[in-house]
């Protein structure tokens, strides 16, 4: 079996679950005050949860919405991993970098939303 069909079936996985989860995104926190672990663990679990949340969001068949809620739960992902990096990460150039990405991931993340509640 070739690498893409599995990639394929986990990308339909993703886009066939529920956009139920806006409420949840719009209240962002830091993830990194609220897990218990190793930060390599923590990271996994970020990671974990935000394949969770884009499994579980349900197709609109709007794909600019869909699209939307997609990449604000993705951002999401990216600032909770970021997040961990800056609180338990040992290099500065690493450090820095996870701190432009968590302003640059929740600035996009807002604008990502803002246009999800538009079209809805």
């Amino acid at each position: 079996m070739s690498k893409a069909l599995p990639l394929a079936y986990l990308l339909t996985g993703a886009l066939l679950g529920s956009s139920l989860v806006a409420p949840a995104l719009a209240q962002h926190h830091d993830m990194s005050k609220s897990m218990t672990g190793s930060p390599s663990e923590m990271m996994h679990m970020s990671m974990e949860k935000m394949n969770h949340n884009m499994g579980g969001m349900k197709m609109t068949g709007d794909t600019d919405r869909d699209f939307a809620m997609m990449m604000a739960e993705h951002h999401n992902g990216a600032i909770q991993m970021a997040q961990i990096e800056v609180k338990y990460g040992k290099s500065t150039e690493l450090k820095s970098m996870a701190k432009m990405m968590i302003a640059a991931q929740m600035k996009e993340r807002t604008k990502l939303l803002m246009h999800a509640k538009m079209k809805h």
